[in-house]
Order: structure tokens, then C-alpha cells, then sequence
């Protein structure tokens, strides 16, 4: 039997069109999901406002620069900034230049620079330095964030997942793993914020929506944490930017090219040597391991205009286990009950309560159903005795993962800048059945016995341009492609060949037989989540 999702979803057209009119003071909130702001104030020594000073912001890491000016009342506003360390100089006839260096400007902020120029020349700088506020006096929104150092430093899952660090945030519960590893092969986990569910969180990659299209709670790509350059969850009092969320918005932004030619290389190892052993199983366990590679490398492509950022990961999961599950004792599948505690009555000897028993406890052989006696055939033995947990199956769950993301940033002037984005995960996940070709439940404790593939894709692209200090255009578009196959691993025409006729009619998701739970015994067929 199989299972396929495969979906294809706009997920994102934004168009923004910020128009600053002379009525609107420079606090006024911009959208901005994969960009930051920065406003301030300009004024003299005496305390007098100072319109049209020249206000330039400079990437340090990039060399692009943006341009605007204060208007009547003094203020100024960059809105759409790609996020980066600025450096902040203002500028006007008959003053000092004033710079501020290393301004740190993060996705979904407003970071406030005030300048107080004094009397001089414009060959004369003076350079203030301080600590960002603690407290955001420019935003209402209740946001947390992790940085780059943090999922450096910090202890993250054995798979190296960004979203166990998400439950470390105030009124965000613990996280916890949802579907099976076909379900939900790149391992996305689930977190309640605020008392909402699960399926009210709003997962975003570089501003676009990154939810899986038939599981909402799960997220389509999980990029590896050095691919990561800040994850802003938002919980409570968000603008309308950020969707349809009525619990947390994540939005995780990949991380951008500089001038300077970076990369990473990383590799974790957990080895099941280091474990111990069952010392009730009397099967030797085979081997668990769990290795995942990665790389990035992000540079100029062109100095000062265009850069690149990529990013590879290789994960290899073998997961080892014993299973001790509880299969009909042979004499049951003979029709022998005399070793049951159960008196067993003759279905054809009359009314419920006037039946007659099977003598002996014994059903004779010829009433026994062709189609059981079939299934029963292919029933392994027991491997110990009893009527219960007398059967031990071993097995290894098999998964190979493989993701990338490539990200180009391209500075087409002063005024306008913009994004592209790629992503992509794939995985080959196996896991088999206790009992063959009749199914059963995992050999290796899993939730699923099946071979599956999932093919996942995402892309963003990003524009923002400022005709004028006062008007300012952000264009975003984007997609996810979440394409999942599962298969029971059975014969196709199983269920004809026991002589269970119409299930098997062709089809992959009418492969071998459906699902039989059995009183006390382990269940025979497909898992549930397979048709």
C-alpha cells in the first residue's frame, strides 16, 4: 500500500508601499518580516529640530549604502533595511558630521538613532558609541530571538534542530515530536504558544511561509544551524504582516554573503556502542548510528553588489532495535484452545446464550475459515513461550537525508536591493515490517513499517526599493513544494492470492492486505496511516 502527498502552493505575494506624508510622524510601523528600520531624530546643541540633514546608513560587511533625509520636524526613517551591522552618519551644512558605528540592525526591528549635532565644519566628525536599549521603544510587538551564537553555543537535539531552543522563550511549551519519520522526515518538532495549538504557529523561511501544505503544524524545510543567521519568533501583538498566526510566528532568515569569503565545516557522530544492551532480548541488536555532515560557504560574487551564501547537509540514521510483541501461539492458529482460560462456543450451534461449547475446547479443522488458515500460514512462529510477548523481531530503521540552500543578495543601487532563494530536502527513509509480507508493526519500534521518499522545496524572492525618503516599495513571492510517498513494503496482490477478493484492484494504494487488529496481539497489515 502507499501514501503520496505532493503539493504545490503560492505561498507568499507581498507588495508594500510605505508612503510617508507630512502628517505621519518617522514612528510609523513598517512592514518589514525580512528587514529592520531604523528612525531617529536629529537636533542642534540648543535642542531645535534640524530638517534636511543628510542621513547616509552604510553596511559594514556589504559597502551598500541607503539615503534619506529629516524632514520638518527633525525625523528621519530608513525602512526595509536588509538586516547587517550599520554604520550611521548624519550630515548638514555649518555642523559636525555625527557617525555611529556598528549598529546592529536584526529582521522585524526598529532600532532608534538619535543625533545632536554641534556647531562646525562638516571636515569635523564626532563618533558616539553605546550599547543597543534594552527596552524597544518603537515596536509593541512582544518578539525573541535566537542568534547565530546561540545555536552555536547552546545544546540543540540529537538532530541538530533549531526548534528545541524555541521552548526556552516565555509561554512557549515544551517541544515535541509529531507523525512518524515518513510523515515527517525532516524531523520538525511542535511547540503551543500561549495556550494555542500547535496548528495556530506560523513557520516563515526568509519572510515567505515555510508550513507544510497537508500538516500545518509541521514545517517543510528545516535548514541546519549553521545555515542560520537569526530565528525572530513573535508571540503576541504582531502586526497583520505576519499572517493568518494566532499563536507564534518563527521566522527563520538564512544567512547572506559579505564581502569577506566565510564558510563552515561540521560533522556530529552519536554511536549506539555507548549504549546499553537489553539484557532480557536474546537477539543481537543491530547497529545504531547517527552521523550528519555539513558545509557552508557564503562570499562576493561581485564586491560591494553581489554576494552568495550556500549550504550542504548529510545526514546518515540507522537506528537499531529489538521489538518483543505477542503473536498467536501455534495451537491457537490449529484451532487448539484447550490451554485457554476461554471457553470457545460453536457460532452455528444456536442463540448467545443457549450456544454450545467446542468440545475439548477445540475447534475441528474443517471449520476453520480458508482465509485464515492462509493469513495464519504467514505468521512467523513464536520465539518463546506463552501466549504473550512470545515473539522478538529485530530490525534497523534506515533514513538518508540530504538538504542545501543557495541564497544570492544583489545591491542593484543605492535605493534598491534584493534576495533569492533556493532550499531543498530529500529523504530516503525504510523501516521494516515485524512479520514480512503480512506487515505488522515495526521491527525497530517505530510508528510505521513502510519504505518512503520526500522530496521538499522552498524558494523566496525578495525586493525593496525607496523612490524617495518618503515612499519605499518591498515586493516578496514565494513557494513550497511538500511532496511525500509512503509504501507499505508487501506484495501487490496479496490479498487475492489469500483469496480476499476486490481490495487488490491494481492500484499501489490497494497493495497487499488492509489492516487486521487481533484481541491481545499484535495487528497484521499496514499501519493505520497508510491506506
Amino acid at each position: 500500500m502507499r501514501r503520496t502527498r505532493n503539493r504545490w502552493q503560492i505561498v507568499g505575494v507581498h507588495g508594500t508601499v510605505v508612503l510617508l506624508l507630512a502628517l505621519v510622524s518617522a514612528a510609523t510601523v513598517f512592514a518589514q518580516t525580512v528587514t529592520g528600520s531604523l528612525v531617529g531624530s536629529v537636533i542642534d546643541h540648543s535642542g531645535a529640530v534640524l530638517p534636511g540633514a543628510a542621513v547616509v546608513v552604510t553596511d559594514i560587511e556589504r559597502g551598500t549604502t541607503r539615503e534619506s533625509i529629516t524632514n520638518s520636524e527633525g525625523l528621519y526613517t530608513i525602512s526595509s533595511l536588509a538586516p547587517g551591522t550599520y554604520q550611521v552618519a548624519i550630515t548638514m551644512v555649518g555642523f559636525k558630521k555625527f557617525v555611529r558605528d556598528r549598529v546592529e540592525v536584526a529582521i522585524n526591528t526598529t532600532v532608534r538613532i538619535d543625533a545632536r549635532l554641534d556647531v562646525g565644519g562638516v571636515t569635523e566628525t564626532v563618533e558616539v558609541s553605546g550599547a543597543r536599549p534594552l527596552l524597544q521603544t518603537d515596536r509593541s510587538d512582544l518578539t525573541h530571538r535566537i542568534t547565530t551564537l546561540q545555536l552555536e553555543s547552546l545544546p540543540l537535539s540529537p538532530d541538530r534542530n533549531y526548534q528545541s531552543l524555541l521552548e526556552l522563550m516565555p509561554g512557549v511549551t515544551e517541544a515535541n515530536d509529531v507523525g512518524s519519520a515518513f510523515g515527517n522526515p525532516n524531523g520538525s518538532v511542535i511547540n503551543r504558544v500561549n495556550g494555542q495549538n500547535e496548528r495556530a504557529n506560523s513557520f516563515q523561511l526568509d519572510g515567505t511561509i515555510n508550513n507544510q501544505t497537508n500538516v500545518i503544524s509541521q514545517t517543510a524545510i528545516v535548514p541546519p544551524a549553521e545555515a542560520i543567521e537569526v530565528v525572530d519568533v513573535s508571540t503576541n501583538a504582531y502586526d497583520a504582516e505576519q499572517g493568518r498566526s494566532t499563536g507564534g510566528v518563527t521566522n527563520v532568515q538564512i544567512k547572506s554573503g559579505t564581502n569577506t569569503m566565510r564558510g563552515t565545516i561540521s560533522a556530529y557522530h552519536t554511536d549506539g556502542a555507548l549504549k546499553s544492551k537489553n539484557v532480557l532480548s536474546q537477539l543481537e541488536q543491530p547497529d545504531t548510528k547517527l552521523t550528519q555532515s555539513a558545509f557552508t560557504l557564503g562570499g562576493p560574487i561581485r564586491r560591494n553588489r553581489t554576494f552568495f551564501f550556500g549550504d550542504y547537509q548529510r545526514g546518515r540514521d540507522r537506528r537499531g532495535q529489538n521489538e518483543l510483541l505477542s503473536v498467536i501461539p501455534l495451537a491457537y492458529r490449529r484451532g487448539d484452545f484447550s490451554g485457554a482460560t476461554t471457553t470457545i462456543y460453536d457460532p452455528a450451534s444456536g442463540a448467545i446464550a443457549q450456544r454450545t461449547p467446542f468440545a475439548g475446547n477445540i475447534i475441528p479443522d474443517e471449520r476453520i475459515n480458508p482465509v485464515a488458515r492462509a493469513i495464519l500460514a504467514l505468521l512467523p512462529d513464536p520465539t518463546g513461550p506463552g501466549a504473550t510477548l512470545n515473539y522478538e523481531a529485530t530490525g534497523q530503521f534506515v533514513q538518508d537525508r540530504h538538504s542545501g540552500d543557495v541564497k544570492v543578495n544583489h545591491s542593484f543601487g543605492n535605493q534598491t536591493q534584493g534576495f533569492v532563494r533556493y532550499s531543498y530536502f530529500q529523504a530516503d527513509t525504510a523501516d521494516a515490517p515485524s512479520f514480512g509480507v503480512l506487515g505488522g508493526p515495526s521491527t525497530s519500534g517505530g510508528a510505521t513499517a513502510a519504505i518512503g521518499e520526500a522530496r521538499n522545496q522552498s524558494g523566496s524572492l525578495n525586493l525593496t526599493h525607496a523612490f524617495s525618503p518618503a515612499l519605499v516599495s518591498e515586493f516578496r513571492a514565494g513557494f513550497v513544494r511538500v511532496r511525500i510517498e509512503g509504501a507499505s513494503p508487501t506484495e501487490a496482490d496479496l490479498a487475492t492470492r489469500l483469496g480476499i477478493p476486490g481490495i487488490n484492484t491494481g492500484d499501489v494504494f490497494t497493495n497487499g492486505i488492509s489492516r487486521i487488529a487481533i484481541s491481545g496481539y499484535a495487528f497484521l497489515g499496514a499501519a493505520g496511516t497508510l491506506p
